[in-house]
């Protein structure tokens, strides 16, 4: 079995965390399709994360939009992605 441990490419308000590291068994197909699911899950949320925050300021940062918002960037990611 061969053990891989990698850095993480996370922001920098993750660096130093116990989440920077993750230990994955490269034979194990299974924890390789689970790896790259959860990564790619974490890039697609953190560009909606992003996006959010970009309506939000053109907005002028005026509360109380935080669902619309959310569900504007994740259409406009997702169709992106397609």
């Amino acid at each position: 079995m061969l053990l891989i441990e990698e850095q993480l490419e996370l922001p920098e308000s993750h660096r130093g965390t116990n989440v920077e590291y993750q230990r994955f068994d490269a034979d194990d197909p299974a924890q390789l399709f689970s790896k790259m699911l959860t990564t790619r899950r974490a890039i697609v949320l953190d560009q909606i994360r992003r996006r959010s925050y970009e309506l939000y300021e053109a907005r002028g940062r005026e509360d109380g939009h935080e669902l619309e918002d959310w569900l504007r960037a994740q259409a406009g990611v997702t169709a992106a992605r397609a």
